[in-house]
């Protein structure tokens, strides 16, 4: 059987002779006819499909970062998020002490940031849960958990500031109510065995913020914590007697460590008039393209007419898409995700699990850049296979980062596909 020499076969060999074809250039220089050379062509105005799409849902539970609070975006509504967590026992066979009486208990959380205004008050809301979350199960967004009706908030700390002067605070110290603290503390030994008794004793919590007013345009904020840092968990202070010793310093720790259960909520409201209520609606005149994360929406992409190329080699390709800057709010306190990854859908329009590429934010020229040159050559050999991709944010059930861009209707920022190839002769 004689070899065959593929597209990408032939450009290799040229590559290997090119040293061939440098200077001196008096010297063989007619030898391969001027038809037949190879040629470096660039491209910019091949079609690009693309419209934003707001997914079902997206899975939330033991992720590394939890989500609590309420914004109002003024181009994306409503949002609350809120967690929901169980604790666990240090070891197995908790005693406590003798004679005991509460001092406090205490929920400490160590915030890694926020989304939106965090110098606005929020009212707290920590609720005990009524239905215990298991570790073992898939948790989504909008997945929720049966809770009592009682808020546990010390009537000290309903309101909160998450601010410091001017700095964020880095670590969130709420006193809980006596109630709960009483409970922990008159725990029976069973109740106390281990960490399977524990939890049917005591479900957890959940953690929010009530709904916020619009008493301005941006007001609010979500908060980021992480729940198994070094200083989250729930705190019980108390007095008793150790070994016949009494003592007034007497603590224990309930940790969210990574055998706890818990997940986030992410909620979307009061849509009407912004542009997030134009996703799906006409996106062949939307002049807008919408991405977040949390609540998720993502970009489907398509390049319905990249086989007219064929027969080419291409050297790179990337799809340009500017983002409009106006969107960002006051002090571009609505930062964009920071990095886009991509998923091939497959014949049924369904985003494969399998990531292509991803694409970080060009900060200077306010625009996403996606490398796509692997995906354009397969999609130029193949085009039965050109089903297009996804772009959604990276690490999406971790954040609420959002980002408005220019469409292909957009009067000046259209995402662009820039093509660098190598022409093959047929």
């Amino acid at each position: 059987m004689k070899p065959i020499i593929t597209g990408t076969g032939l450009w290799l060999l040229f590559l290997f002779f090119l040293p061939a074809c440098e200077k001196p250039k008096s010297i063989g220089a007619d030898i391969i006819p001027s038809e037949d050379l190879l040629s470096v062509q660039f491209t910019d105005t091949m079609e690009v499909e693309i419209e934003s799409r707001i997914s079902d849902s997206i899975r939330t539970d033991e992720e590394p970062i939890n989500m609590f609070g309420n914004l109002i975006d003024p181009e994306f509504g409503r949002i609350r998020t809120s967690t929901f967590t169980n604790f666990k026992l240090a070891g197995s066979n908790l005693f406590l002490g003798d004679s005991l009486s509460l001092d406090s208990i205490v929920l400490k959380l160590e915030l890694t940031g926020f989304y939106g205004n965090y110098s606005d008050v929020q009212q707290l809301e920590v609720l005990e849960l009524d239905e215990k979350p298991i570790r073992e199960n898939a948790y989504y967004n909008t997945d929720s958990l049966a809770c009592k009706s009682t808020n546990l908030i010390h009537a000290s700390r309903t309101s909160l500031k998450f601010n410091s002067d001017s700095e964020f605070k880095q670590t969130l110290t709420l006193r809980l109510s006596d109630a709960l603290g009483l409970k922990i503390l008159n725990a029976t030994a069973s109740e106390l065995q281990n960490n399977e008794n524990f939890n049917e004793f005591f479900k957890g919590l959940y953690l929010s913020t009530k709904p916020i007013a619009q008493t301005s345009r941006e007001p609010g904020a979500v908060y980021y914590f992480k729940p198994e840092g070094t200083i989250s968990g729930l705190y019980l202070y108390y007095n008793g007697k150790i070994g016949g010793v009494y003592s007034d310093t007497l603590s224990y720790r309930f940790q969210i460590n990574e055998d706890a259960a818990r997940f986030s909520k992410i909620e979307r409201s009061d849509i009407q008039g912004r542009l997030i209520e134009q996703v799906g609606a006409s996106p062949s005149l939307n002049p807008y393209l919408l991405l977040q994360a949390g609540i998720p929406v993502s970009l489907f992409v398509k390049f319905p007419n990249l086989h007219n190329l064929f027969p080419v080699a291409v050297n790179r390709a990337e799809l340009e898409i500017p983002i409009l800057t106006e969107f960002m709010g006051a002090d571009a306190k609505y930062q964009a995700p920071t990095i886009i990854q991509g998923k091939v859908s497959d014949v049924n329009g369904v985003s494969s699990e399998t990531g292509f590429t991803s694409a970080i934010y060009d900060v200077d020229n306010k625009m996403y850049k996606v490398a796509v040159s692997s995906y354009s050559q397969q999609m130029i050999n193949n085009p039965s296979l050109n089903y297009g991709f996804y772009l959604t944010s990276l690490n999406s059930s971790t954040n609420i980062n959002r980002v408005v861009m220019g469409s292909r209707n957009h009067p000046t920022r259209k995402p662009r596909l820039l093509i660098s190839y190598t022409s093959i002769p047929k």
